[in-house]
């Protein structure tokens, strides 16, 4: 979908196999995803780790006295932002006030 963008990409580090041990392939020649995941995880687990770090990155300097239009947001960025006043401890009725703040100053609820 549009909204997905591609955030962190982890490259393998030989090229996919039906022969390898575990098999990077299936019988069909198409990616075998569970032991990808196997192979990969502390790649995949590290990349997470490095990506958090980058949103929080990003993230700082959101606060709860200003509306959530005011910080940036759009529907696509609501969850995130949630979530970063969330692992805060502020409030969810808060955050809900805010996501009603922001829609209502640009006129989506009337």
């Amino acid at each position: 979908p549009e909204h997905e963008i591609i955030s962190w990409v982890v490259l393998a580090k030989e090229p996919f196999c039906q022969t390898t041990d575990p098999p990077t392939l299936n019988g069909t020649s198409k990616l075998h995803r569970r032991n990808l995941e196997d192979i990969y995880r502390a790649d995949i687990e590290l990349a997470y780790e490095k990506l958090t770090v980058q949103r929080e990155h990003e993230l700082h300097g959101l606060s709860p006295q200003h509306s959530f239009h005011e910080q940036g947001g759009t529907s696509l960025q609501a969850a995130r932002i949630a979530a970063v006043y969330k692992k805060h401890g502020i409030p969810v009725s808060r955050v809900i006030r805010l996501l009603l703040q922001a829609d209502m100053s640009i006129g989506h609820v009337h």
